[in-house]
């Protein structure tokens, strides 16, 4: 991987199940660390630990280039930060489990896997497009999914659509394509309205 004149080497840990990047480089260039459970956000967690490392040396007025001031010390300041995003991720992961579960038990017959993800269409509803579909990862199902752009397509859109709005249900814009995040604070609601459009006993 490449980025601003970084170069990161990727080694695969299988004892956690992580991907670690080691930023590495000729000269008097530092080196930052980045980790992820699958290839895109390792991408996003090298980018942004470079980004990390140029604002540091920007604040404290070191040239991250020859290295005039020791890269020990600001360092140490990169484990902590990772280690935070490390354990975020990890309760987003479990988080993406437990509303799959949720949404597994809610539509049981409706329930696929395939090698990417998990996903609930609604095709053999009626319901062409409509889809709520979970990333897979190395730790975990990802926060369930909804394409803003199938929306319309789901049972009960229009309830639905009015519910993501009023709660501010988060959005995803890191796409080409937005979508909406349901988490736990959600899932029951929407599973409620869905099964409410299809008629299904409660």
């Amino acid at each position: 991987m490449q980025y601003k004149g970084y170069i990161a080497k990727v080694e695969y840990d299988d004892s956690v199940g992580l991907l670690h990047g080691s930023v590495v480089s000729s000269g008097g260039l530092p080196v930052a660390n980045c980790e992820a459970g699958d290839v895109d956000t390792l991408k996003k967690e090298f980018r942004r630990s470079v980004d990390e490392y140029l604002a540091v040396c920007e604040e404290r007025r070191t040239d991250p280039v020859s290295g005039r001031h020791p890269f020990s010390e600001l360092s140490k300041e990169f484990p902590r930060a990772r280690r935070q995003r490390i354990d975020a991720m990890k309760d987003e992961l479990n988080a993406g489990m437990a509303v799959l579960l949720k949404f597994r038990d809610a539509f049981p017959d409706l329930y696929l896997e395939n090698k990417s993800a998990y996903t609930i269409p609604f095709k053999s509803c009626g319901y062409e497009g409509a889809t709520i579909y979970f990333r897979k990862s190395r730790l975990g199902p990802n926060p369930a999914r909804i394409h803003s752009e199938w929306l319309k397509n789901f049972p009960g859109s229009s309830q639905l659509g009015d519910y993501l709005t009023k709660k501010k249900v988060q959005i995803d814009r890191s796409e080409s394509h937005p979508d909406y995040l349901i988490g736990p604070a959600h899932a029951d609601a929407v599973i409620a309205i869905l099964k409410k459009a299809l008629a299904y006993e409660t």
